[in-house]
């Protein structure tokens, strides 16, 4: 069941590129799509977190109420320390979440005013390759040997997708360069969350803060930079609840759900077939077609992002008392 769950994840995720693209080629600037679609998904979180508190409140728990733990006053002060920690990190690891997916959704939506719904979506997948080096980089988090080999497949994938062909064969663009960079941010987004995660944040909380962080930043830029229209907001409704309440919040909460039946690597598999959607429904849809270099490329991509998620098996313990094996 967790893996049907998060394939179906990823169909919703895929797909929402086309959607963002049909956004893109509108008159209705990237600012203002991001604005009121991570808005929409912030308003939409206020009832999962309010479901979520009224499950905690039947077992008599606020997640954030020390008065609710335990019943001398010891135990209600080291509980109630250790839930303001809880609190901080849910605030903080919120913010920066929401700093980072800003930043990688912005650049995404920029990028596909001129880059095509399928290479965006397999450029997007870099992410996967890109977090084991940022884990590295980062948290000293020393990566497996297969995921620098599918870092390396996944530079040769992207030479084909975009850099192959020059600049006036259709090959590196302003946009590609931007999608790449959305894949950065989205890598960033993915470990500050696991690192938030790991000092006990509440997830849904993080979420809800993170798409209104999101969605205030792009506000921002829309009244900064754009002067979006009712009829332009009019003309997108779709693709903005398309992905404001399919891929975002949906989305969000079958990760969640589906991650606590399945193990990481086969998750992160699974996951990573949103690119392939996306490219399918961009060639369905949009009539978006790769070309045979950049299938190419796509394809050496795609097994790079596979490769990086693989393991290499333990080796058996050896016969001589106090020998290991190692990766």
């Amino acid at each position: 069941m967790g893996n049907l769950m998060l394939l179906v994840m990823a169909a919703i995720w895929g797909s929402a590129f086309v959607a963002q693209r049909m956004a893109a080629g509108s008159a209705l600037g990237p600012f203002s799509f991001c604005a009121i679609r991570y808005l929409i998904a912030a308003a939409a979180m206020v009832p999962v977190i309010a479901v979520s508190q009224k499950r905690e409140g039947r077992r008599g728990i606020n997640p954030f109420d020390p008065k609710s733990y335990g019943a001398g006053s010891e135990s209600r002060w080291m509980t109630g320390y250790a839930l303001g920690v809880r609190r901080n990190k849910t605030l903080l690891g919120g913010i920066l979440a929401g700093v980072f997916m800003f930043g990688g959704t912005a650049c995404q939506q920029f990028g596909l005013i001129t880059v095509p719904t399928g290479k965006a979506a397999f450029l997007t997948a870099l992410y996967v390759i890109l977090v084991p080096i940022g884990a590295l980089l980062v948290f000293r988090k020393k990566p497996g040997v297969l995921a620098w080999v599918g870092a390396l497949l996944g530079v040769v994938g992207l030479y084909f997708l975009s850099f192959a062909g020059g600049a006036e064969n259709g090959g590196v663009s302003a946009g590609d360069l931007l999608v790449l960079l959305c894949a950065a941010f989205w890598a960033a987004q993915i470990l500050t969350v696991d690192h938030y995660m790991e000092a006990h944040a509440d997830p849904i909380r993080v979420a809800g803060l993170e798409y209104a962080v999101t969605g205030l930043l792009a506000l921002v830029g829309m009244l900064l930079f754009e002067k979006p229209t009712w009829a332009a907001v009019l003309a997108n409704v779709w693709p903005i609840l398309y992905t404001a309440i399919l891929s975002t919040v949906v989305g969000f909460t079958l990760q969640i759900i589906a991650q606590q039946y399945t193990d990481p690597t086969p998750a992160a598999l699974i996951m990573s077939l949103e690119s392939v959607f996306g490219a399918l429904t961009g060639a369905l849809i949009l009539h978006e077609f790769l070309s045979g270099r950049e299938l190419v490329g796509s394809a050496i991509l795609f097994a790079g992002v596979i490769v990086s998620q693989l393991t290499l098996p333990k080796r058996r313990e050896g016969g001589r008392k106090g020998r290991r094996g190692r990766l």
